[in-house]
């Protein structure tokens, strides 16, 4: 039995930290038949930004999730230099998965304890050049010191996509990657007939953060133009960046009164498939995405997307009508391509969720991902 000490600052049943939550759950869990692993996960008992403790958690001691899962929430005040080392040695792993590349207890902390335990690091989209961007001469310095000191030497990196993995080349000094895209777990969604859809009206869902990153602003402003249609944009996300999110409620503002855009705060995960029914587009011109787990669940509830081209699923452009991928330096194009799936009518709309369904049962679960997974794990 292989023993894999997972290392994540936020993990289930949270769900505002966004993607790496169901990034590392959907590959525990679609590794749970593998009876030759076991996962040991230390992370927070508070979601992102939070202080409350999860409800049904118990702190600071190891709780069995599932046969091959057992997770060690850490309390803020238990979160200690002797604590973490005794927490980790207890998991006695023969690898350690570290996620995220900036967190000092998560993510640093578990390289300078690592001795001769083979090691990976997934670093969930913070090396791609737009999060690099953020706050960038912080990161820079510490790449370059951590680089100097060799702290990433004899590293395995895990990415989930080529242009990560191929601008990463340029910040982090390593010898060996991996490139294994995201799992996408079969969800219990049963195919429904779509919300009703009227000429020149629209719903539309945004499934991500109120930040720059996700683009929000540039959503709510791509619709300022719209005059001749109705439509309805639903922002589904936290939102943690005061100035911007003022900047977006007062783009809001401004907005011509036949278009209703709504800031509906965020739900957990296994409530989207529900929510999601209630829309006919996935909207997220976002500026990157490492994976994009808020496309793939729009596919597996049957709908489609209008996407940037800065996201892996660009290829979708070509797929027979389950979505819009198009450039950002272009913004107009958004606003047109709106207009033109507002003016469907119900049957042309309805061929189009056909096409999504098709594409998720055919993209959805994939059996050669698991595989690539449990290779990765192996010692």
């Amino acid at each position: 039995m292989t023993t894999v000490t997972v290392f994540i600052d936020w993990f289930w049943p949270g769900y505002k930290a966004g993607g790496p939550i169901r990034s590392v759950y959907n590959i525990i869990k679609s590794l749970e038949t593998n009876d030759t692993l076991s996962f040991k996960l230390i992370t927070r008992d508070t979601d992102y930004m939070e202080s409350t403790k999860y409800e049904h958690v118990t702190s600071d001691e190891w709780n069995r999730i599932s046969p091959n899962l057992s997770v060690y929430y850490f309390s803020k005040k238990q979160l200690t230099f002797a604590n973490f080392i005794k927490t980790v040695k207890e998991t006695q792993a023969d690898i350690f998965y570290i996620t995220g590349i900036w967190s000092f207890w998560f993510s640093i902390l578990p390289l300078l304890l690592k001795a001769k335990t083979k090691t990976i690091i997934a670093p969930r989209g913070m090396l791609a050049g737009s999060a690099v961007a953020i706050k960038s001469f912080r990161k820079n310095l510490y790449l370059s010191l951590a680089n100097k000191v060799g702290l990433y030497k004899k590293i395995t990196f895990h990415f989930t996509n080529e242009l990560e993995h191929n601008f990463s080349k340029t910040l982090v000094n390593f010898t060996k990657a991996y490139v294994i895209n995201n799992i996408s777990l079969q969800n219990s969604f049963t195919e429904k007939r779509p919300v009703s859809k009227e000429i020149n009206q629209i719903r539309l869902i945004f499934l991500g953060r109120v930040a720059p990153e996700k683009n929000t602003l540039f959503a709510i402003n791509s619709l300022q133009t719209i005059l001749d249609f109705h439509i309805v944009l639903d922002i589904y996300g936290s939102s943690y960046d005061k100035a911007y999110t003022n900047e977006c409620i007062a783009a809001i503002n401004k907005l011509p009164q036949n278009v209703s855009v709504n800031l509906m705060g965020s739900r957990s995960h296994h409530k989207i498939p529900t929510i999601l029914t209630n829309y006919h587009y996935m909207y997220l011109p976002s500026r990157g995405e490492n994976y994009g787990h808020a496309i793939a669940e729009s596919f597996l509830a049957g709908i489609p997307v209008i996407i940037s081209d800065q996201t892996p699923w660009s290829y979708i452009q070509n797929c027979g009508g389950v979505g819009e991928v198009l450039p950002l330096w272009e913004p107009y194009r958004f606003t047109k391509a709106i207009e033109i799936l507002a003016a469907e009518d119900f049957n042309t709309y309805y061929k189009r969720r056909q096409a999504v369904n098709k594409f998720a049962k055919k993209k959805f679960p994939d059996p050669e991902l698991v595989k690539k997974y449990a290779e990765l794990f192996s010692c």
